[in-house]
């Protein structure tokens, strides 16, 4: 099950969860990581969007990417989408979380 917690503009923490996540997810994941590793001119700003674009993705209606921008601590921010890319990949230690590194650089 994927967990995200949210602080909404109420400053209320808010969790959101996803029991299932299809195999499709992993294929995008991997795609992604495909991109961000051949790509030597992607921006770490294009890097952070994708990255948004699919974790919010994996929740549905419920979590979109200004939802996320807003609702967790920017120190927290790349940890936080790495770890859940991680568990869609089946991985909670490694996942994206060198991609996220690579983009904080």
């Amino acid at each position: 099950m994927l967990r995200i917690e949210l602080f909404n503009e109420k400053g209320e923490k808010v969790v959101h969860e996803q029991p299932f996540i299809s195999g499709r997810r992993v294929r995008e994941a991997l795609k992604m990581q495909d991109e961000f590793e051949r790509n030597i001119e992607i921006t770490q700003t294009e890097t952070l969007d994708k990255m948004l674009e699919f974790v919010a993705g994996c929740f549905g209606e419920k979590v979109t990417t200004d939802a996320i921008l807003d609702g967790i601590a920017a120190p927290e921010l790349m940890d936080t989408l790495a770890k859940v890319v991680a568990q869609v990949m089946g991985n909670e230690e490694q996942g994206l979380k060198e991609v996220a590194k690579k983009a904080q650089k």
